[in-house]
């Protein structure tokens, strides 16, 4: 299996930590997280990793190098300027030869790739989007209004709930022709312009653990929960 971790954001909502280092490097459990992604790819059958590079690059490369001390074949793709979630993919239209996962750089899940990989092959979707149900409660009233501002009813602390991506992607390398380079292109973006043009786009929901690094808030629960992903990494679908 081949994958694409997105890895050249500025992590502008982590400074001052990112001043200094590219968010991937940010130590979570006294070990950089892109250090436990590549580890889980690695359990779930990955092969070969192409960081998608960009603020402090030198710093991942020279960290990483080419992924043998994981076990894996990791080689860069590197943006000049962002590009968003999908630009990086443009950059490596033709080096993707397979159903290739796409991962943030700043996720951490202990979910099983294969089997997100097995429900993408089967429905023969172009693109799998790994969701989980994310429930917001809004901390008053609500109400219900007419176009002539009558007040139809009211809901008090109503909870709204949505299917949340969660920064993991399964796609065909031929999306790469959608995308527009030399401008950012996002992962809303692909969806809307597969959805557009009549391709299927599955939704995968997943059960697994899943935590990203947004944050300091995020953070600091990644570091106090950071094992017990670890702990099950792999195993759950």
């Amino acid at each position: 299996m081949q994958a694409v971790v997105l890895a050249g954001g500025v992590g502008a909502r982590l400074r001052p930590l990112t001043y200094a280092i590219p968010k991937p490097l940010i130590a979570v459990g006294g070990r950089p997280i892109i250090e436990l992604i590549l580890e889980q790819l690695k359990a779930s059958g990955v092969e070969e990793v192409f960081l998608a590079t960009g603020y402090r690059a030198e710093l991942i490369e020279a960290y990483i190098k080419d992924g043998a001390r994981f076990g894996l074949k990791v080689s860069y793709s590197h943006e000049e300027s962002p590009m968003g979630t999908a630009g990086p993919l443009k950059l490596l239209e033709g080096k993707l030869n397979q159903s290739v996962l796409v991962i943030n750089g700043d996720t951490l899940t202990d979910l099983n790739f294969n089997t997100m990989l097995e429900h993408h092959l089967e429905s023969g979707a172009m693109m799998t989007i790994g969701t989980q149900v994310h429930e917001t409660t809004i901390p008053y009233g609500v109400l219900l209004v007419d176009d002539q501002g009558c007040v139809q009813s009211i809901t008090e602390k109503p909870t709204i709930t949505n299917v949340a991506m969660m920064g993991i992607y399964i796609v065909e390398p031929s999306v790469a022709e959608l995308i527009e380079p030399g401008t950012p292109f996002n992962m809303p973006d692909l969806v809307n312009r597969l959805v557009e043009r009549g391709d299927k786009v599955m939704n995968f929901p997943v059960k697994a653990k899943w935590m990203d690094l947004s944050t300091f808030r995020d953070y600091q629960r990644v570091n106090e929960e950071v094992s017990s992903f670890l702990d099950g990494a792999g195993e759950n679908p």
